[in-house]
């Protein structure tokens, strides 16, 4: 009978840990996307190249006419970090090159409300707030959300511009992260 009791209580415990049911403490559980999973209106279609050898990522396409813009969105779903309504505020990261002056990555994380249609800016990370690099550089801003993420009200969406000037800009965005800031009490409640 003892053995029947600790065989069931072993179950329990395996069904709530495969239903993720119980997680370690601290884990964190991000919104994320990588470059070549957004999505481009038609006019920029031509403009835009999805390298599946390099990970995944989204830059201008090498034939674009110069000067190109191009606008990337990233639909933003509801994960535990972003609904939790913490007091730790959230971390807006992103691995993207910029290697010089022509070139540019602009992230921004807005909402629309879902009743009004009103679109609102949460946040920016431009990579000229950073050095340039011939290399992918990955950098995070920090906010605090006035509402925190309410998706019964609101849905959110990231959008990314890449901006080439002259044939030497490789504007190029790898990846996208929204989650918990790192320090409790940091954002009013």
């Amino acid at each position: 009978m003892k053995q029947a009791s600790r065989f069931i209580a072993t179950g329990a415990v395996l069904l709530l840990l495969i239903n993720g049911v119980f997680s370690p403490i601290g884990a964190q559980h991000p919104w994320t996307a990588v470059g070549s999973t957004g999505v481009t209106d038609g006019f920029d279609i031509g403009e835009l190249f999805f390298n599946p050898a390099m990970s995944g990522t989204a830059s201008v396409s090498p034939n674009a006419t110069l000067p190109a813009q191009v606008t990337i969105r990233y639909n933003v779903v509801a994960v535990s970090d972003l609904v939790k309504n913490p007091d730790t505020g959230f971390n807006f990261t992103a691995r993207f090159r910029d290697n010089g002056p022509q070139a540019r990555v602009i992230l921004r994380l807005r909402s629309v409300n879902i009743g009004t249609g009103f679109v609102q800016l949460i946040q920016t990370l431009d990579s000229n707030n950073y050095p340039p690099s011939a290399s992918f550089q990955t950098r995070t801003v920090f906010f605090c959300s006035g509402n925190d993420f309410d998706f019964t009200q609101s849905a959110y969406f990231v959008e990314a511009e890449l901006l080439r000037n002259t044939g030497a800009a490789q504007p190029a965005l790898a990846a996208i992260s929204i989650g918990l800031g790192p320090i409790h009490g940091a954002c009013p409640p």
